[in-house]
Parts: C-alpha cells; structure tokens; sequence
C-alpha cells in the first residue's frame, strides 16, 4: 500500500499540514474536555487520533488530484523481518537515550500520545496510531516531498515535523529517531507496510513497559549486566540491519 503523490507539494505546504494538525487537534481537545469525556483540557491519544484522520481525509479528498491510493503490496521477508528486528533494538536505544537525557521539569504535564491505562488505550497506541502517522507523515507528506526535494532533504524535513507534531518535548529525540527508522524503510521499498509494521512493533514495546508499571528496561529486567549486554547487542545490530536494508531486493 502507498498513497502516491502526482505533483508533489513544496516546503512551506508540508508545514502548513502540520499547522492544521494542530488547529484539529485544538478543536478535538476542547471537545472531549466540554462533553466530558476527557478529564483535563490537554491533548490525548483520541485527539491526536482524531486529527489524524481528518488531515488524511483532507489530504485525500480536497486534494484528490495530487493524490491517490494504491492497495498493491509485494511483501518480502528478509524487509519483513527488518521491520520487526530493527524497531526493538531502537527501543532498546530510546530507553538508554531517556536515561541520558534529562526530561523537561513540564514533562509529567506533556501530551502523551501512547498510553496503557485501558484495552481501547492499547490496542490505540499499538495499531491504530502507528497506521495514522505513517499514512500521514510518511504516505502523504514524505511521499509528497520527494517530487519536489532531494531525498535527503525530504526526509529530514517530514522527520522533524513528525517529531514535533506530538508536542511532547520530553520525546522529541526518540520520536525523531523512530522517524527516521520509518522514513528508511519508505524510502528503500516506496511501501507504507514496512514503516507501519516497524511502527506497531516499536509502539507495541513502549505500551508493553508502560503497562509493566516499569520506568525503563533496566528496572524490567533487574540486572545491570543484562541492561548493559542489552544496550551493546542494539546498538551493534543497527548498523548491520540498515546496510541490509539498503542492499534488500524490493
């Protein structure tokens, strides 16, 4: 599956997305708070969700001409498995970088976008979420980017927006990694099964420790030394994994 792009879409246009995603998930914040169905006036997950959705429609409704979508999809197993390899050891890495970075004194007050306090919650976060970001971020606007920019460039440019769309500044560096991850994968195979199957595997093992009551890896697996052997073994299987999915016949 991709969305295919005819024109393309400049710069100042994929920034303008992000802008309606904000003014939609205002209205849907303000929304859920004023019925009652959210217990503070701060985006969540359902009004992240919501925006999502209405942008994609958007996108591909009003805009029909420049974009299309195409169900085709050839899976190949050594990507398959790259998707799924690839994700848990950059969780593996978010946990060390979330250690190492010290978190904003707001963060406790941060729009979480992942969470695990319900099933609804988690079947949001792992399944839903990740086939509305990449469909957005990487289907519509990456896509897009690149009739008009250097590959490079797109990728960065949708990085960024991706990571700070979820206005949480405590994980703007793991989510732009993540990005980054997903954006690969879109762009060695120009398919959204990849990056959404990398998605939903990374975001299933971040609702997996949040619903372990655990604050990181470390304190899950109660040894230093497996902590340690953990973080070595990801990040040497990284750089290996990526030059396979450079060299991988699509």
């Amino acid at each position: 599956m991709r969305v295919s792009s005819l024109n393309g879409i400049p710069l100042k246009t994929a920034w303008l997305i992000l802008a309606k995603l904000y003014i939609a998930l205002f209205i849907f914040s303000s929304t859920l708070f004023l019925l009652f169905i959210t217990p503070v006036l701060q985006p969540g997950l359902w009004s992240y969700a919501l925006s999502c959705v209405v942008i994609i429609t958007y996108m591909l409704t009003a805009q029909s001409e420049n974009f299309q979508i195409k169900t085709r999809t050839q899976v190949q197993p050594l990507l398959l498995m790259l998707a799924i390899v690839m994700p848990l050891a950059l969780f593996v890495v978010r946990d060390i970088l979330l250690k190492l970075i010290p978190l904003p004194s707001f963060a406790p007050i941060s729009f979480a976008t992942v969470q695990a306090d319900s099933v609804a919650a988690i079947i949001g976060s792992s399944l839903l979420l990740p086939i509305l970001e990449e469909i957005l971020f990487r289907g519509i606007i990456l896509e897009a980017l690149l009739k008009t920019n250097p590959s490079s460039r797109a990728l960065l440019q949708t990085t960024i927006i991706y990571a700070i769309a979820t206005l949480n500044p405590a994980f703007i560096i793991p989510k732009f990694l993540l990005g980054l991850l997903c954006g690969f994968f879109y762009l060695r195979t120009r398919e959204l099964c990849y990056p959404i199957v990398a998605h939903v595997i990374y975001n299933m093992a971040v609702v997996a420790m949040l619903a372990s009551g655990n604050d990181g890896l470390a304190e899950a697996l109660n040894s230093e030394m497996l902590y340690f052997l953990l973080i070595l073994a990801a990040c040497m299987l990284l750089p290996p994994a990526y030059y396979l999915l450079q060299r991988a016949k699509n």
